[in-house]
């Protein structure tokens, strides 16, 4: 039911439009205060690195994508193509505009391919995928906090980029530890 505010009616749409309304604010009192000709500038600048952005993008959904199916084993062959390419268009747009997106996105994998492999196999292969996803994302966190700290010493920052980079690997080792107390794979 929606949310009766000040004689508005509140329901989803309304909050999306709101959600919108508050984004596209943003953004111009980002270019207001940067300045249009110094954004324009930047972007032509960064332009000659869009084809190689977009192959690393599109590597990255391709490869995800390709490994995620692995994990199902010889249950992999169960999921037709068509929702593969589909889930994993539908992950990659969720990790982008989600807030915790690699976890709603595995979710909604699972759920779209549950159809076929079961909720059991479909939950477990999110979970490992989550876990490869906080390792990875760890040791990368890792070597960036490394290399800030050889570039600029022990600043707030830098303690900052190491300990996150080391409680996102903790999570992922953790995470990792318990999947193989329970036997989850």
């Amino acid at each position: 039911s929606p949310w009766i505010y000040a004689g508005l009616r509140v329901n989803r749409k309304n909050w999306q439009a709101i959600g919108a309304l508050i984004g596209f604010l943003l953004v111009c009192l980002v270019l207001q205060r940067t300045g249009l000709d110094r954004v324009w500038r930047a972007l032509l600048s960064a332009s000659v690195y869009l084809p190689l952005i977009l192959l690393f993008e599109f590597g990255f959904w391709f490869f995800t994508t390709l490994a995620q199916r692995a994990l199902y084993g010889s249950e992999r062959h169960l999921i037709p193509w068509p929702v593969v390419l589909r889930a994993g268009c539908a992950a990659y747009a969720i990790m982008g505009l989600m807030p915790m997106g690699r976890v709603v996105a595995e979710s909604t994998r699972a759920v779209m391919f549950s159809k076929y492999v079961g909720k059991t196999k479909a939950a477990l292969v999110a979970v490992q995928v989550q876990i490869v996803a906080l390792l990875v994302t760890g040791l990368v966190a890792l070597l960036a906090a490394l290399i800030l700290i050889s570039k600029l010493g022990f600043l707030l920052l830098t303690w900052a980029a190491l300990f996150n980079a080391l409680a996102v690997l903790a999570l992922g080792l953790l995470a990792l530890l318990a999947a193989k107390h329970f036997k989850m794979g």
